[in-house]
């Protein structure tokens, strides 16, 4: 490694004889080239700059080309040396100077330049940037200007003769920093080639012995947790719920408390949702996710509550998609007042922090122990599954991004109370 950084630092570059006047516009096409892009400690890069006849008349000229310099090698550095050395031809100009590139990152860097902005000097490539702030200097104010241009494009594919003119001198100038990458002496492919053979062999050692510590780590754990399969297949389970956990419910009132701090719109169609679930309902007590009671209520035609400035109902925000609310917080919010509006009932019910009846969520969560109807469960697993096919583990982070859901045909329609 040491030998082939001395070699990439000991590439020199001469010094580039300005283009003399063209009494005229001036369009130059850069481009920047890498080969093995993906492996950083074998990259080599070029670059070339082509200058173009506006007027389509004379076919482009190569005015610069060849290796970059420096110990840093990418197509990015490739791109914006381009760009310097064609400032630095440029400098005799006296008409507009258009510098065209298909690099969308040092036309924003390059334009932030134009507009005033100095380069700052702890950021990636300053060196570069601030020896094109330099060049600039010597130009008038608006008499350069840089352009993007679409990458790869073949003319016989251009549709208006700007588009053609554009790729072929972009494609031009693409062969060219191709071509540069070969003004290299014999020598230094020698060490190249012998440089990414130990390169692969290293990287070879480095992955057997990853596999032996991670071998050695897995045997460790087995050792200091000796538990059986039987025992680990029952910690993947649900939990079960304790007998006699479940109260059946009086009738529907809506507590004044609750309507005090959410308002009496959110707490009586939450309510109303509640009751009309479970309410006489003979189905099986299990715990029942934070996460399904919530989009148990959107999928029966609801949106739950919002908290920004004050409590509101979500029916009165048509537009919550948009604030891109994090799915952990809408859930939140609709499970707080459900929690306190049963509460201020008097209400009780059973609140655990454990693994839900669910075959999407596998992870430990708060749940209520509620005798929910296990077809809607199923459709909010199915639903779940639909965004997150892996199931949601512990992390959780894939939760943060789901969508707000929308009425569900198996849900029936909630019937607000108006007791």
């Amino acid at each position: 490694m040491h030998s082939w950084l001395q070699e990439l630092a000991r590439v020199e570059i001469s010094v580039p004889a300005p283009l003399q006047d063209q009494g005229g516009d001036v369009h130059v096409f850069t481009d920047g080239s890498c080969l093995n892009q993906g492996f950083p400690s074998c990259r080599l890069a070029a670059w070339a700059v082509v200058l173009a006849d506006a007027r389509g008349v004379t076919p482009g000229q190569v005015l610069d080309a060849a290796p970059l310099p420096g110990m840093m090698q990418s197509s990015y550095r490739a791109e914006i040396f381009a760009v310097l050395r064609a400032l630095n031809c440029m400098r005799l100009q006296s008409a507009r100077v258009a510098i065209w590139t298909d690099c969308n990152a040092v036309v924003k860097r390059f334009g932030r330049l134009l507009l005033g902005g100095g380069p700052k000097p702890n950021s990636s490539h300053a060196d570069l940037w601030m020896a094109i702030y330099e060049c600039l200097r010597d130009f008038k104010p608006g008499q350069v200007s840089i352009t993007k241009v679409a990458a790869h494009q073949k003319v016989q594919h251009s549709m208006t003769p700007l588009e053609e003119w554009c790729a072929f001198h972009n494609s031009m100038a693409d062969q060219a920093a191709n071509q540069a990458q070969w003004q290299r002496p014999a020598s230094f492919w020698q060490l190249y080639d012998k440089h990414v053979g130990s390169t692969i062999a290293c990287q070879s050692f480095s992955r057997a012995v990853q596999q032996v510590l991670l071998a050695v780590s897995k045997a460790a754990v087995r050792e200091s947790n000796p538990v059986d399969e039987t025992e680990r297949a029952e910690l993947g389970s649900p939990a079960v719920v304790p007998e006699h956990t479940w109260k059946p419910l009086g009738v529907l009132q809506i507590p004044p408390a609750a309507v005090r701090w959410y308002g009496d719109d959110v707490v009586r169609t939450i309510l109303s949702w509640y009751w009309q679930s479970v309410f006489q309902s003979t189905h099986e007590v299990v715990w029942v996710s934070q996460y399904h009671l919530y989009l148990d209520f959107e999928m029966s035609g609801e949106r739950g509550p919002t908290k920004f400035d004050a409590w509101m109902s979500g029916n009165a925000m048509p537009h919550l998609d948009l604030l891109s609310v994090p799915f952990q917080t809408r859930a939140r919010w609709f499970n707080k007042v459900l929690k306190e509006s049963l509460r201020h009932l008097g209400q009780s019910c059973a609140f655990a922090y454990c693994r839900p009846q669910s075959r999407a969520v596998f992870m430990h969560t708060g749940c209520l122990a509620l005798p929910w109807d296990p077809v809607r469960i199923d459709c909010i697993d199915e639903w779940l599954l639909s965004f997150v096919p892996g199931g949601i583990f512990r992390t959780a982070k894939s939760l943060e991004n789901l969508p707000l859901a929308s009425r569900h045909r198996l849900f029936p329609k909630v019937l607000v109370s108006q007791a």
